[in-house]
């Protein structure tokens, strides 16, 4: 799929290849204010339980109740590489950080772990997962498998705004897909960043795709950063941050890690 060229993006980006690092250490790297960390980590079809060992009792317990071995393996990988990620930032073993959730179900650290400062966002669709990592401010992403099998149509005139099906409307026929899950993974980060999930109504707020823009909730005085990055072809990246600093967009590593990285 030819994915729409999208002009004017201000972010510095970076792209890191980590496939070859032959095993995951703890490292204590630094991670500066008002920068974000994606990992992504592709997920074939190896077995269900990589990373399983890495995961405490109750996420064991969820992983166990998927009834599909597609959603198990990207359940286990997801949440590795959660733990992992967070670790290399710290000196603290992947297998001993705790979460709590917050009024809307969104995981976050807890006790003083949450001290640390680390805010992070998890988000996975068929082979990919992705995590978004921050210090002091929310953080949300989605990433999503592109495809033509959809409706998209009839989904967008029920839950995108009048602005965002517009969008859709003008694009190219061959583009209309790329349109449409654009605005849906920008909605998507944006909601999850909030920490509210769908309890914040859909047409509440706006996205603009060219360049990648948002126009938050009425509740919502934040000015807001917003990316999108076409990843491996067929996958789609988005990230939605509050601005700190209304001159300054942030700066966003894409690093790339594979299975090594969960033999701990």
């Amino acid at each position: 799929m030819a994915f729409l060229t999208i002009p004017g993006h201000r972010a510095n980006t970076m792209i890191l290849e980590f496939s070859m690092v032959p095993k995951f250490s703890i490292s204590g790297a630094a991670l500066l204010a008002g920068n974000v960390d994606v990992w992504l980590l592709t997920v074939p079809g190896w077995p269900v339980d990589v990373g399983l060992d890495l995961l405490d009792p109750q996420e064991r317990a969820h992983w166990a109740r998927f009834r599909f071995d597609e959603d198990r393996r990207l359940y286990a990988a997801a949440h590795a590489l959660l733990r992992i990620t967070l670790s290399h930032y710290t000196v603290i073993d992947p297998r001993d950080w705790r979460f709590g959730a917050g009024p809307y179900g969104r995981p976050e650290l807890t006790g003083a772990l949450a001290a640390l400062g680390l805010r992070f966002n998890l988000s996975h669709t068929r082979g990919l997962a992705a995590c978004a990592v921050t210090r002091n401010h929310t953080i949300g992403i989605d990433v999503e498998l592109l495809r033509n099998s959809i409706d998209f149509l009839a989904i967008a005139q029920t839950h995108f705004t009048d602005c965002e099906c517009a969008q859709i409307a003008a694009a190219p026929a061959a583009l209309k897909a790329d349109v449409f899950f654009s605005v849906w993974t920008l909605k998507e980060a944006y909601l999850k960043a909030r920490g509210f999930g769908l309890s914040l109504p859909l047409k509440s707020f706006s996205v603009n795709v060219v360049p990648p823009s948002i126009r938050p909730a009425p509740d919502d005085c934040a000015f807001w950063y917003a990316s999108l990055a076409p990843q491996e072809g067929c996958y789609l990246v988005a990230v939605a941050a509050p601005l700190l600093d209304h001159d300054k967009m942030p700066n966003i590593v894409y690093r790339k890690c594979d299975d090594s990285w969960f033999r701990c």
